[in-house]
């Protein structure tokens, strides 16, 4: 068994030192990657609840409640930023993918120190999957216009 707020806390902490030292843009994506670990542990720990509420089986919940719970959850920090701050586009963007890129690496660190990494191809596999689908996800639900996902560059302009 793994403590997942341990495995956070080692990831989060040399990211929270290193917003001492940046500003601007690469700040912003930064809070927000460590926002997206966050709501992944959050999501965890909700589907962890419903799990043992509902009853369901292990499979049954990562197939039927877990992706629900895990969009919702990443949904509420866009919606909040969205309400509070209206931003442009491209500002929408980059938090959508920062919070997807958050969420995919916590989620990959924890499933690869519980199941094991087999094999190099097996992990990078599951790297370019779950990466892929946390950060499509996220910007689909952020209704962020394919023009400006293509724009999108983590640079300043």
């Amino acid at each position: 068994m793994i403590y997942a707020e341990n495995i956070l806390l080692c990831i989060a902490i040399p990211l929270l030192i290193s917003l001492l030292f940046v500003r601007g843009e690469v700040l912003r994506y930064v809070a927000v990657f460590l926002l997206g670990m966050g709501v992944c542990l959050i999501a965890a720990y909700i589907s962890g609840f419903l799990n043992l509420v509902t009853g369901m089986g292990e499979n049954d919940m990562s197939i039927f409640l877990s992706p629900v719970v895990e969009e919702l959850m990443k949904l509420m920090p866009l919606l909040f930023f969205l309400v509070m701050f209206d931003p442009e586009d491209r500002t929408l963007t980059m938090l959508a993918v920062a919070i997807g890129a958050g969420f995919a690496t916590f989620e990959n660190c924890c499933y690869i120190l519980t199941s094991g990494a087999g094999s190099l191809t097996y992990v990078l596999i599951r790297g370019l999957a779950v990466g892929v689908m946390h950060i499509v996800s996220v910007l689909a639900l952020s209704g962020s216009s394919p023009q400006s996902v293509l724009k999108f560059s983590p640079f300043p302009q």
